[in-house]
């Protein structure tokens, strides 16, 4: 059951907490409470003596409703009811109970619920997810693909699925191993427990917040005016920047860092436990314990999954572990291993360490045969995570990198660019123009709020490609490296211009801030030519052969989630046509970056970087470009 309440933005959060609470009071309340407050939508899971947890019905009340919010509101925010949990996962228990009596609801279940994920994680309107108290399992699926994931000191993060038999679903293959130094890898296997701010400072959450005011955020969010993403941004880090709560306290696994990516830095599950044993400290003695206690199969799947997920999109992530937990359910009953005894893996590690070496090769009691089993069958393709009604025959979607296309016939897949070179633009007064015209872009029509592009990871790009391993990353790597060597002489001893002056569009479909082609412009054109043939040496794959044009993007329609209507099918240049030859600055190339289209943005909104390259020392010594307003920092630590 769904409840659905068109409420004014005014509304307080007393009067609306105590419409929540008089709605509980009824034996029919919903699960799910879904309110359009003005432009905004929120959802409140409302399972609060069940700690919130997921169930089928609730994903089938959340996902329709949040494509539906896409095309019509600004943001949406999600909220767990009650003090305890935001979610405490999926709903286990009644899968566990439906495969028993025969309702079969597994399957469904996982499918749709990844669904929802991927629709969290591909949203283009801000998501913004209050992650008050418990969080695990599926409700981390509700909160970590999204824009904005708000702890507070009752938050309670862990993936603990290798307890239960299962893996880190809901896209722990995607998030885990992005958080740096072994450490998704370890939380993956132990299921080890983040309270608090360590839920921050892991890289999981992007702010915090104190409980007591959790109301008064997401009061202030719904009252903006007009939410755009720096609007968000602002009031979500005031919020941060005012919290209490162990402020000076340091990461609770700071000390031991160094031990986690040494023992969890392995090529299988065997080594990690071996390099426990050698370090034996009470530290690995306790991990040992923890390990020794979790299902032999899942802690070997797991391994294997967050390997192969460091190099995957989310799509695909979604789509490999649709494959495992289909066999999972239907091969391998998860619901045993609550009951099964917990010493054994030590002991039969014991034994596999006193055996013959060729004996090895059964490790943990799991072949790699079994091992790999999940990961190839059955043959569920990326499409399943799309429903009929979105890909009508013959009509083309948009797709994600590396994703499958649909053309009414065959899905195929090509190599889609998923890392590119890149010049980072954060002249403030660069930015300032840029916002100006956004606004005249808005002020035409509302609708095209979705095509504005986040000022923040504002660039000018010089060469894109394709990535699909550690050893293509390095290789890449090495190629920008070489990049300093060839250019670093020529450019510090006259440095590269960029004058922003006027605005341009490609066929109404893409609005940009135009770079005066004088003669800094050839000069920058000159450099991305031998970028593009350093990179060509090293054989890094390089899809698109086009020579680089160089601009600056203020607004484009491919981030505009098309509707029937009356929706703008391009940018009318009558809305910018005033201010067609406004000046918007001046900034240096002072170097060049790897960055990655797929991986989760920093906590100031700007790409995962994996090298940098700086021509002007005296940002080197600062620690980022010397005009920058939005500095970078590091993806997963604080």
């Amino acid at each position: 059951m769904v409840l659905t309440r068109i409420l004014p933005s005014r509304l307080r959060p007393g009067l609306r907490s105590l419409l929540i609470s008089s709605r509980r009071m009824s034996s029919s309340a919903p699960e799910v409470i879904l309110e359009d407050v003005g432009d905004k939508g929120l959802i409140t899971l409302n399972r609060p003596k069940a700690l919130n947890a997921l169930n089928l019905n609730m994903v089938r009340l959340i996902y329709p409703k949040l494509k539906e919010w896409e095309n019509t509101k600004s943001m949406v925010i999600i909220k767990g009811a009650g003090e305890k949990a935001f979610c405490a996962g999926g709903d286990v228990r009644s899968i566990v109970e439906g495969k028993t009596n025969g309702s079969e609801i597994g399957p469904d279940f996982f499918r749709e619920e990844y669904m929802l994920n991927c629709l969290i994680g591909t949203l283009h309107i801000p998501y913004i997810a209050l992650i008050d108290g418990i969080t695990m399992g599926g409700g981390v699926g509700l909160s970590v693909h999204g824009d904005y994931r708000v702890a507070t000191e009752r938050t309670l993060f862990a993936m603990p699925e290798t307890a239960i038999g299962l893996f880190p679903d809901v896209g722990g293959s995607h998030f885990l191993p992005r958080l740096g130094g072994r450490l998704g890898m370890y939380l993956a296997l132990t299921g080890h427990r983040l309270k608090g701010r360590d839920v921050l400072k892991a890289g999981v959450a992007t702010h915090v917040c104190d409980a007591a005011r959790i109301g008064e955020l997401e009061e202030a969010l719904l009252k903006l005016s007009s939410p755009y993403p720096e609007d968000i941004a602002q009031v979500i880090e005031s919020f941060h920047k005012e919290s209490t709560f162990s402020k000076d306290v340091p990461f609770s696994l700071q000390p031991m860092l160094p031990k986690i990516k040494a023992c969890y830095s392995a090529g299988s599950v065997e080594e990690i436990i071996s390099n426990l044993e050698k370090d034996g400290s009470e530290w690995a003695q306790k991990q040992l314990q923890t390990l020794s206690k979790m299902s032999p199969t899942s802690l070997k799947v797991t391994f294997e999954q967050i390997e192969r997920g460091a190099h995957l999109t989310l799509q695909e992530c979604l789509t490999m572990e649709l494959r495992m937990v289909w066999r999972f359910y239907h091969d391998h009953d998860f619901s045993e291993e609550e009951t099964k005894p917990k010493n054994h893996l030590q002991e039969e590690m014991h034994e596999i360490n006193s055996a013959p070496k060729h004996a090895k090769e059964d490790s943990l009691g799991l072949s790699e045969k079994l091992q790999d089993t999940p990961f190839k069958t059955p043959d569920l393709n990326i499409d399943q995570f799309h429903s009929g009604k979105d890909l009508p025959k013959g009509k083309k979607r948009k797709r994600g990198h590396g994703e499958a296309a649909y053309d009414g016939k065959i899905l195929r897949k090509s190599p889609r660019p998923n890392y590119f070179v890149g010049i980072r633009v954060s002249d403030c007064e660069i930015h300032r123009t840029i916002v100006r015209i956004q606004e005249a872009i808005i002020a035409s029509d509302s609708n095209l709020y979705q095509a504005l592009i986040d000022v923040a990871s504002s660039h000018i790009t010089v060469l894109v490609m394709y990535i699909d391993s550690d050893i293509a990353l390095s290789v890449a790597s090495s190629a920008l490296d070489t990049c300093w060597d060839k250019l670093k002489e020529d450019i510090e001893e006259s440095p590269i211009q960029m004058t922003f002056s006027g605005i341009g569009s490609f066929s109404d479909r893409v609005v940009y801030a135009r770079l005066r082609e004088d003669e800094h412009y050839f000069r920058l054109l000159k450099l991305a030519k031998e970028v593009r043939q350093i990179f060509s040496n090293a054989s890094v794959c390089l899809p698109d052969e086009k020579p680089m044009q160089p601009h600056l993007t203020i607004a484009k329609m491919s981030k505009v989630r098309q509707k029937a209507g009356s929706f703008p099918r391009n940018i009318n240049p009558a809305a910018y046509q005033p201010l067609k030859n406004i000046y918007f600055g001046c900034q240096s190339v002072s170097g060049l970056q790897l960055l990655s289209m797929t991986r989760p943005k920093d906590l100031e909104r700007y790409y995962y970087c994996a090298n940098e390259i700086i021509f002007d020392e005296t940002c080197k010594e600062r620690g980022d470009h010397s005009y920058c307003c939005f500095p970078r920092r590091p993806l997963g630590y604080v």
